[in-house]
């Protein structure tokens, strides 16, 4: 599968949607100095072409959900896709993958207390033929969890400009076209995100 090619203005929207996932086309197209169409039609492309998602972050724990168990599995090779995507179908389930390895898959369940976890186990995991093994453990402390990596964009060559015809080639002033070199600074070469 081909990965979509990102810009710089990509960049520096899915860089200002990580430190306020709720900021505004207006003022994205402000910090980018670019417009807001453009940034509403880079937005939307994104959105589209799967590259970003947007999504409430919920403390788990603040909802009942103390318990973080991580799950590995031995499974018979003619059952791993299947059992992984049962798995994937359980809601409080939430990550699942297929490994190398020792193990043939993991995945990640909340729970709001042991009792929960093991009805999980029982109930629910139980089901799945050609489950070998099972290797169960308990996140005692997230030390860290984070979605915000870096981001590593294919350089394109800057698009020239002319001083003649600025209409043609969008105008500066309203920082679409004609603007890109400044994004490419301010996206690419911004402010890094407090930790």
């Amino acid at each position: 599968m081909r990965r979509p090619r990102m810009n710089e203005i990509d960049v520096g929207i899915i860089e200002l949607l990580r430190r306020d996932g709720r900021m505004s086309n207006r003022d994205i197209a402000r910090s980018l100095e670019t417009s807001e169409v453009t940034v509403r039609k880079r937005l939307r492309n994104l959105l589209e072409n799967g590259t970003l998602r947007v999504t409430a972050d919920l403390d788990a724990q603040e909802v009942g959900y103390t318990h973080d168990v991580i799950v590995t599995l031995k499974v018979d090779p003619a059952h791993v896709e299947e059992v992984a995507a049962g798995l994937a179908k359980i809601p409080e389930v939430r990550y699942v993958a297929i490994t190398s390895g020792a193990y043939d898959i993991l995945f990640a369940v909340l729970a709001k207390d042991t009792k929960d976890v093991l009805s999980f186990l029982i109930t629910k995991l139980s089901t799945f033929d050609g489950i070998l093994s099972t290797n169960t453990t308990f996140t005692l402390e997230v030390v860290k969890e984070t979605f915000d990596w870096p981001l590593d964009i294919e350089r394109q060559p800057k698009r020239r400009t002319s001083t003649r015809g600025s209409a043609a080639h969008g105008n500066a002033s309203t920082g679409s076209t004609g603007s890109t070199g400044r994004t490419a600074v301010a996206a690419a070469g911004g402010k890094k995100k407090k930790s």
